[in-house]
């Protein structure tokens, strides 16, 4: 084995042994708390709020953060303008340096199209759905998400939850297929898209996460709603 290498296994060996070893002295809530991707209200960190509960009492991982309250109230949520989003993101990066897990994952929905956390931010009012993407070729859908990508980075939010990788087997389908969040009906063309996607955010520094597992696109009702059984309706090789 080359020396040089040899060298860096063994110091990233004991870089993880030391890890592991800080991290079995803290206590198990604290350590799953790493583990948590959490959300409240407030435009900006408060003396004693919540995001300084979640950060430095808990020791949260992340936070994820909406426009509009998800509980359907139509109230906004944490996201004004791009000015106040760029100050939020830096106090709760701030927060984390000073009593959590730095550096923070913050995270925020932005697909395009319908989903679109950032709606408020200028230059990201519109973008273009899953739907519409997969109509084009995957070029288009790589440029679109340099545009999401480098937009979520300069407001110091770094992980972006999409795409959407769902195959839309049923056009019905009240949460997927009906509101234009997936590529395409077919597999193929669906992985492209989301490669291009991906590959857009990673070229800006930014985190993807492909979703939804098991497979939501053939199913008839919206799981956030309640349980959907998707097994009988399913290709599973296609999903």
């Amino acid at each position: 084995m080359n020396a040089g290498l040899a060298a860096l296994l063994f110091l990233s060996l004991c870089g993880g042994l030391a890890r592991a070893e800080e991290s079995s002295r803290e206590p198990l809530e604290r350590r799953v708390a790493r583990m948590l991707l959490v959300g409240t209200r407030g435009f900006e960190v408060v003396p004693g709020g919540d995001f300084e509960r979640f950060v430095c009492g808990m020791g949260i991982g992340g936070v994820l953060l909406f426009d509009r309250d998800p509980s359907g109230a139509g109230a906004s949520h944490n996201i004004r303008d791009r000015a106040q989003l760029k100050t939020l993101t830096a106090e709760l990066q701030e927060l984390a340096r000073r009593c959590g897990d730095a550096p923070l994952l913050i995270a925020a929905d932005v697909e395009g199209g319908k989903v679109n956390r950032l709606a408020p931010v200028e230059g990201l009012e519109r973008l273009k759905s899953a739907a519409w993407l997969g109509r084009r070729p995957p070029r288009r859908t790589y440029d679109e998400g340099l545009r999401i990508a480098d937009t979520m980075r300069a407001t110091g939010i770094n992980w972006n939850l999409a795409p959407v990788i769902d195959v839309n087997l049923n056009p019905e389908n009240p949460v997927i297929g009906k509101l234009g969040r997936s590529f395409s009906t077919d597999p193929d063309s669906v992985a492209a898209h989301a490669d291009a996607f991906i590959r857009s955010h990673r070229d800006r520094g930014v985190l993807s996460c492909v979703k939804h597992f098991p497979g939501h696109g053939s199913s008839d009702r919206d799981s956030h709603k309640g349980a959907v059984d998707v097994s009988v309706t399913a290709n599973l090789r296609v999903e």
